[in-house]
């Protein structure tokens, strides 16, 4: 059965909506960028941007979470952008909850 996940899939109206957003804001990687796709990486993790979404995420999408080494800094660094988001603790770490400019829920957490 299933052994590694492949790719993660983002839905956004345009790619170009949301591209900076996960490229200079959360730092992933940006392989590259092909009209309505664009394929990033958070380290061994594919993220693919579709573009062409036209329905709004709803609060049962499926939300990413990333790894971060310093909430503080990604609490710093979302603030920094205007971003809103929810800061909270729970018994497997401290998390920051957020949407991107889509709208898709994000998580970061801290990895030990």
């Amino acid at each position: 059965m299933v052994t590694t996940v492949q790719t993660v899939f983002v839905w956004a109206p345009r790619v170009e909506d949301v591209l900076s957003f996960y490229v200079d804001l959360l730092g992933l990687e940006l392989v590259g960028h092909w009209g309505d796709w664009a394929s990033l990486r958070a380290g061994p993790v594919a993220v693919g941007i579709h573009g062409g979404r036209t329905a709004p995420p709803t609060s049962e999408s499926t939300t990413i979470c990333f790894g971060v080494s310093d909430i503080a800094l990604a609490a710093d660094n979302l603030t920094g952008a205007g971003v809103a988001f929810v800061r909270h603790s729970t018994p497997t770490g401290e998390l920051l909850d957020f949407l991107d400019p889509a709208g898709n829920p994000i998580q970061l957490k801290v990895v030990p």
